[in-house]
C-alpha cells in the first residue's frame, strides 16, 4: 500500500529544506539518522522519520501532518 507520502521521496524536497532551501543533512547509515531523528523527536516534542535519499544516496530525517504524534517513536 502506497499513500501520498511516499511519492515525496523522489522529489526535491526529499533532499532539499523547503525552509531554507538548503540541502538536508546526510547521515551515513540508517542507524546514525535513527539515532538523530529519536534526539529531535525528544527535544522537540515530535516525531521525525528517517528516509533514505533518492537524490544523494544518504539518509535524512523528515517530518509530515501524519507523524507529528508526541511521544510516538516508530519507523515507517
Amino acid at each position: 500500500f502506497v499513500t501520498h507520502n511516499a511519492f515525496g521521496i523522489f522529489s526535491e524536497y526529499s533532499h532539499i529544506s523547503r525552509r531554507s532551501g538548503k540541502p538536508k543533512i546526510p547521515y551515513p547509515n540508517k542507524k546514525v539518522a535513527l539515532r538523530a531523528a529519536e534526539a529531535m523527536g525528544k527535544k522537540h516534542g515530535v516525531h521525525f522519520s528517517i528516509y533514505k535519499c533518492a537524490w544523494c544516496d544518504g539518509w535524512h530525517i523528515g517530518k509530515n501532518a501524519q507523524n507529528k504524534i508526541k511521544g510516538t517513536m516508530h519507523e515507517r
